[in-house]
């Protein structure tokens, strides 16, 4: 008769816990509250008011450019 080896005889205490006891444990809690109502997106939505040094104002393109010098022409 072969002798039973160390180890197997103990379990994990959480393995000698039963399946009804398991699932009680594990079941997620309700939700306090419901969850907030979507906004209404159709309407104007608002201008975001950001603080004037996270964007640097914009340089307007230069309406008349200087002409650019003709090429070289190669001889």
């Amino acid at each position: 008769m072969e002798r039973p080896r160390p180890g197997l005889a103990v379990q994990h205490p959480n393995l000698q816990r039963g399946p009804a006891e398991s699932r009680r444990r594990h079941r997620p809690a309700p939700h306090p509250d419901p969850p907030a109502p979507i906004p209404d997106l159709s309407g104007p939505r608002p201008t975001p008011r950001l603080h004037p040094s996270h964007h640097p104002p914009k340089a307007t393109p230069d309406p008349n450019p200087p002409p650019h010098p003709p090429l070289p022409q190669p001889p």
